[in-house]
């Protein structure tokens, strides 16, 4: 915990700024909502600024409550949330590892989740996804019990745990699920395994609470997780090599499957399998995330920790020296691996720069809508520390993207035309000199139309006057 605490003051600009401010912009706006009194204007401004929610926003509300416990509205509260969650799926994972193997590779496991350098840097970021992770991890472990105990009280438990992972993030679900029917297989044989009524009640308990949520509050935000040909194309497959290896380093990912297949027998076997069937079901239903968000890989994480243990456990017995050679070159390259991950990643300071752009910027707009920007992270953080309400234009990777799913490009003057008339736009503000930079036709269309006034890090055009 203490390796995660030295970073928890930091801005979210430290590690996917898009996803983090997305989620303070919804805690903030929870925060004056419901705990903080605050003017019409400005709760206005921040409910607008709000995204709109792509999740139950459970990891929004936690925060919005320690802000109001507080006095403040503080962003390392709900980082420190993320981080304790994390931290606590090491505990479960040690209890899942010392009931399927041994102590051994309960202690390998949980070391290996606990200071793999991407998550100690990942399972801080205020997001969803480490508290998920570990959901994940529990809903294993009470799944693993109930197959040693099979009753009416832990199959609900064992359910309930998982629709908690789901909850957090509907990505959450496969893997628990998966588990559970390779333990059902594994204890009653495939066909008994999978007509099981007590499975299908699983699956529906895990699946009810995520699925009633989205049907009672449809989401109108486009995003895009899933392109059938991405499976078809060279960067769905580089993109997911490499974030493989800065998350848990390949040859991990080797090693670990390896361990399964040569020392895991009977519901060590399932579960491990189980897991990585889930895992792969997770890649399959999100292959353009999987493949451009590494955050998407942290459930590789605890899934490779386990196979680790495993290999460990498996220096016994008759294949002591060929478990032994194994892990001493798995180890060494594995430590290469990871400390070129660490080095990639670094703990960030704050851009101190970077935050004061946004709030000269948001100063010089003045508070509120009608602004358009070409800004990092969406405009999220320009929404977040300027206080506006920012109509984002695209960045050049999201309109090659629409172009790749057939959508045509209007091009830059229909489209900031169209963004001006439905936003009732006042200013365009470039906060991202060198995107503009990859918009040719953007930069002289503000150039040549409106009147700009300069700063040395950014850009505010006012686009009520030609």
């Amino acid at each position: 915990m203490g390796l995660r605490l030295a970073a928890l003051t930091q801005s979210p600009l430290d590690f996917q700024a898009t996803r983090q401010f997305f989620s303070a912009l919804i805690a903030r706006a929870i925060y004056v909502d419901h705990f903080n009194q605050v003017s019409a204007t400005t709760r206005a401004v921040m409910d607008q600024g709000a995204p709109a929610n792509i999740e139950p926003p459970i990891s929004e509300w936690m925060a919005a409550i320690m802000y109001w416990l507080s006095g403040g509205e503080h962003l390392w509260m709900p980082r420190l949330i993320a981080a304790t969650a994390w931290v606590s799926g090491g505990l479960a994972l040690f209890l899942l590892m010392r009931i399927l193997v041994d102590r051994r590779a309960a202690l390998v496991a949980t070391a290996f989740y606990l200071l793999n350098p991407f998550a100690v840097v990942a399972s801080t970021s205020f997001q969803p996804d480490p508290a998920m992770v570990a959901a994940q991890v529990w809903a294993l472990l009470v799944a693993v019990l109930y197959h040693r105990d099979p009753t009416w009280p832990m199959l609900i438990l064992a359910a309930l745990t998982a629709a908690v992972a789901a909850l957090l993030k509907a990505p959450g679900v496969f893997i628990p699920v998966a588990v559970f029917a390779a333990l059902s297989i594994q204890r009653m044989g495939l066909r008994r395994g999978l007509i099981d009524i007590r499975l299908a009640l699983y699956v529906v308990l895990a699946i009810a609470p995520t699925a009633l949520w989205y049907i009672s509050r449809p989401t109108t935000v486009r995003s895009v997780y899933f392109l059938p040909g991405f499976f078809l194309t060279p960067g769905f497959w580089a993109g997911w090599l490499v974030i493989t290896s800065l998350v848990v380093g390949l040859l991990s990912l080797v090693a670990a499957i390896g361990a399964v297949w040569i020392f895991g027998r009977g519901p060590t076997r399932a579960a491990l399998l189980g897991w990585t069937v889930g895992y792969l079901a997770l890649v399959i239903g999100f292959n353009y995330r999987v493949a451009t968000h590494d955050y998407y890989s942290l459930p590789l994480i605890p899934l490779v920790a386990a196979g680790l243990g495993l290999l460990v456990a498996g220096a016994g017995g008759p294949r002591r020296i060929l478990a032994a050679v194994a892990l001493v070159g798995a180890a060494s390259l594995l430590l290469l691996d990871l400390q070129a991950g660490y080095l990639h990643l670094g703990p960030i300071q704050a851009d101190a720069a970077q935050v004061q752009n946004y709030t000269d910027a948001g100063d010089l707009v003045g508070h509120g809508p009608g602004v358009i920007a070409l800004s990092p992270a969406y405009g999220y953080a320009f929404d977040y520390y300027g206080k506006v309400v920012v109509s984002d234009w695209p960045h050049q990777v999201d309109i090659d993207l629409d172009s790749a799913s057939g959508l045509r490009d209007i091009g830059a003057g229909p489209r900031l035309d169209q963004l001006i008339a439905s936003t009732h736009a006042r200013w365009f503000v470039v906060l991202d000199m060198g995107e503009l930079d990859r918009q040719p036709d953007l930069k002289q269309l503000l150039y040549a139309r409106y009147r700009v006034a300069r700063s040395t890090s950014y850009l505010a055009f006012d686009v009520t006057q030609r």
